[in-house]
């Protein structure tokens, strides 16, 4: 999912959803998936393990 206009889309958003957790995909530089109904976010990793937890506390390890 490209966004070619990102500052247009950030305006959209409100308080409440800039507060919600975002995840970033691994080998897709800005990629942005957001998770509406859950606080806890699913990060996949490349060996295939789940790690779970929100996006300011999350670690990348490799």
């Amino acid at each position: 999912m490209y966004i070619k206009n990102f500052s247009a889309f950030q305006q959209k958003l409100t308080m409440e959803d800039q507060n919600k957790p975002f995840t970033t995909t691994r080998g897709h530089a800005g990629q942005i998936v957001g998770r509406k109904n859950s606080e806890k976010v699913r990060m996949r990793k490349k060996k295939g393990s789940l790690v779970t937890g929100t996006f300011q506390n999350q670690i990348f390890q490799k």
